[in-house]
């Protein structure tokens, strides 16, 4: 990421969670839990989880897990993992999906990403968080 990250997000700012990603070994390097949101600086991201807090618990029903390489796990509404091809080599979750929508060029996943925002902001605003 070559912007700093006070530019990409807020401090205080509540971010919609797309998704989760665990990556217990990237190429030597221990990751960690990353989570998948759109932050200020207007496309998606995926950021270490250690910088947030968890204001809501729960885990969204339109999320599925798979499992990429060993030690990559990712955790995503089931469109964002497109299928590799020769735009979009599949070297982390939902890179073809989020290469596709940050240029612009695809409406298909333009309107697809519209479609999964709706559904996991109507998933938490129809029942409220459970207390405790």
């Amino acid at each position: 990421m070559s912007q700093n990250l006070a530019d990409t997000v807020t401090v205080g700012k509540e971010y919609l969670v797309f998704g989760l990603q665990l990556d217990l070994d990237r190429e030597g390097q221990r990751v960690g839990p990353l989570v998948c949101i759109f932050p200020d600086v207007g496309y998606l991201l995926t950021l270490p989880l250690c910088l947030f807090e968890v204001t809501d618990p729960r885990v969204s029903r339109y999320w599925q897990v798979r499992s990429r390489s060993p030690g990559t796990i990712g955790i995503y509404p089931p469109s964002f993992y497109r299928e590799s091809d020769e735009q979009f080599p599949p070297s982390w979750f939902g890179e073809g999906y989020l290469r596709a929508l940050d240029d612009d060029q695809d409406p298909e996943t333009a309107a697809d990403f519209e479609r999964v925002c709706g559904l996991l902001v109507a998933e938490f605003e129809e029942s409220p968080q459970p207390a405790g």
